[in-house]
């Protein structure tokens, strides 16, 4: 089944580093696009979710963020000690002794934003990195769960109208067959008045152009033929370009019938068949 391109996930998992949250969602894009944003402890891991992401999706924009609330425990942990706190001012107030700065300016903030870092590269643990898998991973089956069922719709609405120009498409054989039979009996009557006796072999060679001409035979078979293929691949994932292709061809064929057509009411067919073709060119927009 064809999946939409528009969807949300989230999951939650709790682990070493506290609550672990994962949010994705979804829109409809040309090719596949992914926008990751992680916590700066969890940022190694961008291009491995990455990965995971393509992995279950293939086409649509898709934006993850990982958020982690650590436990009042954890948060006590991860604390710096005064000791280590202490030995990084006086570090850092030699430096800037050195570099003739102000040493004053080794405050809180900064001294806490150095702690940050050893942190990120040291706090994470192989457990941590499997619970952040799992919640992407689960954040990413809600996602798909939502697109399948908006991609369930969507094909609901497409078949009923492919159906919708099938009808059209079957209403338009008989209607060119009783145009070309009325236009070959006005041709032999105006022959006839012109030519008299001698108008057969004119008529003849005449009414074989016309119906050549009008003949739509082809056109139809090839409509007939795209919106079979057209149906099949609508309950295939991943089909969304090949139903663009198909749609191009089948309103190619679907003008060139009207161009050909001398009655109104096939005109008035291709126009409504048309019509349909552009409503279901919204709704492939937004398949993967």
């Amino acid at each position: 089944m064809s999946d939409s391109m528009t969807g949300f996930g989230r999951a939650e998992v709790i682990g070493k580093l506290g609550k672990i949250a994962c949010e994705v969602h979804s829109v409809n894009r040309k090719y596949l696009e992914v926008f990751v944003s992680l916590p700066r402890e969890l940022s190694r891991y961008e291009h491995e979710i990455r990965k995971q992401v393509a992995s279950v999706i293939s086409r649509g924009q898709v934006n993850l963020r990982v958020l982690v609330a650590p436990s009042e425990a954890d948060s006590e942990s991860v604390l710096p000690s005064v000791d280590r706190l202490r030995t990084l001012q006086k570090g850092w107030g030699q430096r800037a002794h050195e570099l003739g700065l102000d040493p004053s300016q080794i405050d809180l903030r900064f001294l806490a934003s150095q702690c940050e870092k050893e942190e990120a590269l040291a706090h994470v643990t192989p457990e941590d990195e499997r619970s952040l898998h799992r919640v992407v991973e689960m954040a990413l089956l809600a996602l798909i769960q939502m697109k399948r069922t908006e991609g369930k719709a969507l094909a609901q609405d497409i078949e009923e109208r492919l159906q919708t120009i099938k009808s059209h498409a079957s209403q338009i054989e008989p209607l060119f067959k009783a145009t070309v039979e009325a236009y070959k009996t006005k041709l032999k009557a105006r022959l006839f008045e012109v030519l008299g006796e001698g108008s057969d072999e004119r008529f003849l060679r005449e009414a074989l152009l016309m119906s050549d001409k009008l003949d739509v035979s082809e056109e139809l078979t090839r409509i007939d033929s795209h919106l079979a293929q057209f149906a099949q691949v609508l309950h295939t994932k991943g089909s969304g370009r090949k139903m663009e292709f198909l749609l191009q061809e089948l309103m190619r064929e679907v003008t060139t019938t009207g161009s050909k057509s001398a009655d109104v009411r096939i005109s008035h067919l291709v126009v409504d068949m048309k019509a349909e073709l552009e409503k279901i060119r919204e709704q492939i927009q937004n398949i993967e």
